[in-house]
């Protein structure tokens, strides 16, 4: 058998509460660190709901809450802005702090769509390189709309990311949301983001992509 004392799961808000009792029977421990953020729970038919359901449901109620409140990542004027889209969850989940760094305000935009939403974003782009940004990520919600958008950009050296590269490697990007996880960029574009809706996978959608940046985000709704 294993011989595993201690165990830590990582993005755990993405694991079902049968997956973590099943390791915890398979490795015969009761010793586990599990870290997550319930608002980037995406995979739905999956994900965790309550960090009370690991407790009272896999361990019998010996686990121990600790939230973790500080972001490192993004700028207060970024968290803040992401933070009011958490909001409509309605989770029981600490609202993340910012470390005191500012940053650009966040910038909202309004335009049609098709060729005037492509050049915003590009304007958007340019924006982000003549401020030294070394990476920039486009967010929309699905792969077709990348697909679409992609079309239409003519900022130089875009490329589209589907999931199965080995790396990222800089540059200016563009991806669907859910591919958007776990990565970071100086500065983020989310497209079209009227697209996104008031589903709670939507939302958190939504927030993942926001949270992806470092220092400058932009939205752009298409009326």
């Amino acid at each position: 058998g294993f011989d595993i004392r201690h165990i830590v799961i990582d993005e755990a808000q993405d694991m079902s509460l049968f997956q973590i009792d099943m390791l915890k029977t398979l490795m015969n421990t009761g010793s586990f660190t599990i870290l997550g953020d319930l608002c980037q729970g995406i995979y739905a038919f999956k994900g965790l709901s309550s960090w009370e359901d690991v407790s009272e449901k896999v361990f019998g109620g010996r686990g121990r809450f600790m939230p973790l409140e500080r972001s490192y990542r993004t700028t207060v004027e970024i968290m803040d802005y992401a933070s009011k889209t958490a909001d409509l969850l309605k989770l029981n989940v600490p609202r993340a702090v910012p470390v005191i760094r500012h940053g650009p305000a966040v910038v909202h935009k309004e335009c049609a769509a098709g060729k005037d939403q492509a050049a915003a974003i590009d304007g958007i782009i340019k924006a982000y390189q003549q401020n030294g940004r070394q990476s920039a990520a486009v967010i929309c919600k699905t792969p077709d709309e990348c697909q679409r958008l992609k079309k239409l950009l003519k900022s130089p050296g875009i490329r589209l990311l589907t999931g199965r590269e080995k790396d990222y490697g800089g540059g200016t990007v563009i991806l669907p949301a859910y591919l958007s996880k776990g990565l970071e960029f100086d500065g983020v574009v989310i497209a079209d983001a009227s697209r996104f809706g008031m589903t709670e996978t939507d939302v958190k959608l939504l927030y993942v992509a926001m949270t992806r940046a470092l220092h400058e985000l932009s939205v752009v709704s298409v009326k």
